[in-house]
């Protein structure tokens, strides 16, 4: 039953992505306005780093006691990962209900999958008692769905780099421009990592929004952990998003150092440099996807070493700059095997083995086609005796080698 209603909702609409506020407004109208019913919000854009972010502000706030309602995307395995209902993963018996009633009331309506999706979240959520909505844009800001939320108590901007500049424009500018409609009036925002460029527009838009700006490396930075353990995702990089996500909730709340000790240890975010087998061969998931994230990929290969050869295993959606997703990689990979992922009405097309394996042989890897990801396995191991392998390009992927492993969120 719900895999067939989440199927219907991709009749709604000729286009997988079609950015706009207005038929959002209308639908949610129709059924009550329930966007306008939520706990506080705390509203994240970026294009790397949200869904972590956002990992690390719910352990801190389910540490401290708090039921915390959460929307984000993409799912890895199912859908109902999407949205968390006081902790817990939305039931299928409620999101059915949710989802036949959008249907009924939106009558056909131009509507697309996300938009559908999103007023199921606000639907359960305005049903659902919780202390705080943690709201992850799906693709921008200023024209996402998720934007209709008119006054959160604050705004995270996680890092910007280029990324569907098909919709979002083709310079950091452009799309930091994007990022930034989350901005509302007299609401802080606080900000993670930026280039300069990018700092610059959220200064300015900050400025007209008379927005009180929280920057790192000005207003906070690191040693705001220093009396914290390491955080339970690895990578440096979730050192910055743990902070990001304290400084933030620090605006509103009060949390204890014992909760702080807590929380870091116990945020949990699959598929974000996580180790799922150990030994003489290692596998590990990162769902980068994008120039920015493989630069922060390769900064966790660099610190690998030698011992073990890195190997990587492959497969993206189209709409993805694959050549300077590989150039970011190449130094640090021994070879890369590449799989094919499934196209759907979501996330659209994906690169063809032929076309990704030649981009990767341009940017100077030995590339090879497999059939899928156990073969791959099987590959490397009779290959190399010992092994570091990285499955990477996109979280669909990340979500199908779940599957295979049996694991969820």
């Amino acid at each position: 039953m719900l895999s067939e209603l989440l199927g219907s909702l991709h009749s709604f609409h000729e286009k997988p992505i079609d950015l706009g506020l207005d038929r959002l407004l209308c639908l949610l109208k129709k059924l009550g306005d329930p966007h306008k019913k939520l706990p506080p919000v705390i509203h994240v854009a970026g294009t790397n780093g949200k869904g972590s972010t956002i990992a690390f502000c719910r352990s801190f706030l389910e540490a401290a006691g708090y039921r915390v309602h959460v929307y984000t995307s993409p799912h890895l395995v199912c859908f109902n990962e999407r949205i968390r209902l006081g902790g817990k993963l939305i039931g299928d018996d409620l999101l059915c209900r949710t989802l036949k009633e959008i249907i009924r009331i939106n009558d056909s309506s131009p509507l697309t999958f996300f938009e559908a999706t999103t007023a199921a979240a606000f639907m359960a959520f305005s049903e659902v008692p919780a202390d705080i909505v943690l709201l992850e844009t799906g693709l921008g800001g200023r024209l996402d769905a998720t934007n209709v939320i008119e006054s959160p108590i604050s705004s995270i901007i996680t890092p910007i780099s280029l990324d569907h500049q098909e919709f979002l424009g083709n310079t950091l500018s452009k799309i930091a421009f994007e990022k930034c409609g989350i901005i509302k009036a007299k609401c802080p925002v606080v900000v993670a990592p930026q280039p300069n460029e990018v700092i610059d527009v959220i200064k300015a838009q900050a400025f007209l929004k008379e927005a009180p700006l929280y920057l790192y490396g000005r207003d906070w930075d690191l040693n705001l952990l220093h009396t914290l353990p390491l955080p339970n995702l690895k990578g440096d990089h979730q050192r910055i998003n743990a902070s990001v996500a304290i400084q933030a909730l620090s605006l509103d709340f009060s949390l204890s150092q014992k909760v702080l000790e807590k929380g870091i240890q116990s945020a949990e975010w699959n598929g974000r440099l996580q180790c799922i087998q150990e030994g003489a061969h290692e596998i590990w998931l990162d769902g980068a996807h994008n120039r920015g994230a493989a630069e922060v990929l390769a900064d966790e290969l660099k610190k690998w070493g030698d011992d073990k050869p890195i190997v990587a295993i492959v497969g993206m959606k189209a709409r993805k700059d694959a050549k300077s997703f590989f150039k970011v990689l190449t130094p640090y990979l021994k070879e890369v095997f590449i799989v094919p992922i499934s196209d759907d009405l979501e996330s659209g097309k994906s690169y063809t083995q032929d076309i990704l394996q030649l981009l990767a042989e341009e940017e100077g890897l030995k590339a090879k086609k497999v059939p899928n990801y156990p073969e791959a396995i099987q590959d490397i191991q009779k290959t190399y005796s010992r092994s570091r392998t990285i499955v990477t390009g996109s979280l669909y992927l990340i979500g199908e080698v779940l599957s295979v492993h049996n694991q969820t969120l």
